[in-house]
């Protein structure tokens, strides 16, 4: 039986850190129109969430670099901030030989890009997004992979959950800028991103 996680939030902020908040999945209403013109009906499911996501804490401090780093598209920061993920107090124990499945997203439809980065988000004085050809890359610790393609599509992230491997054990990871764009310019670097999960 495939069980559903809440999906998470958080913030990657240069400068200033990453903010994480769980944001429950427990109403995902889904709209019908009736074609009369004059009815409207709406159905929904309500599901009860199996087990708490959330990072190592709320904030982590991602540190400004230099514009000089960047040599072009892909080009990332030699330095790396690690991000913890934990799946706890789940109701239904996990059975010997689940998998555990993560999927990493965007909170905006165009947060992702090529060549595998989560794109800048912040917004200047006038609420107008600020492009400066930097983003953010997710990488698990296992393998050094980023955790979207070069396509920028979030790959299918697996761990086996048996008694050497519990459900409750850390998921590492590590945040990197990554160049996205030319020209590189100064400025603030800001994503939300979501992370999402299933065990089966």
């Amino acid at each position: 039986m495939k069980k559903i996680f809440p999906a998470i939030a958080f913030w990657l902020l240069s400068g200033y850190g990453l903010l994480a908040q769980a944001k429950g999945d427990e109403n995902v209403p889904t709209g019908n129109a009736g074609d009369a013109g004059v009815a409207l009906s709406f159905s929904g499911n309500v599901m009860k969430s199996t087990c708490d996501i959330h990072f190592q804490s709320d904030i982590l401090i991602i540190d400004s670099v230099r514009l000089s780093i960047f040599t072009g598209p892909g080009s990332e920061s030699a330095d790396k901030w690690p991000l913890l993920l934990f799946v706890d107090n789940c109701e239904n124990s996990a059975q010997t030989n689940d998998t555990l499945k993560l999927t990493f997203g965007a909170f905006n439809p165009d947060g992702t890009v090529s060549p595998g980065a989560f794109t800048n988000q912040a917004v200047d004085q006038n609420n107008t997004r600020i492009n400066n050809g930097v983003g953010f890359a997710v990488y698990d610790i296992r393998d050094n992979k980023n955790v979207l393609t070069s396509a920028g599509i979030s790959r299918e992230i697996s761990y086996a959950v048996d008694a050497r491997h519990p459900m409750n054990q850390s998921r590492e990871f590590y945040v990197k800028y990554m160049q996205t764009s030319t020209p590189v310019t100064s400025g603030p670097v800001e994503a939300i991103l979501t992370v999402s999960a299933n065990y089966e």
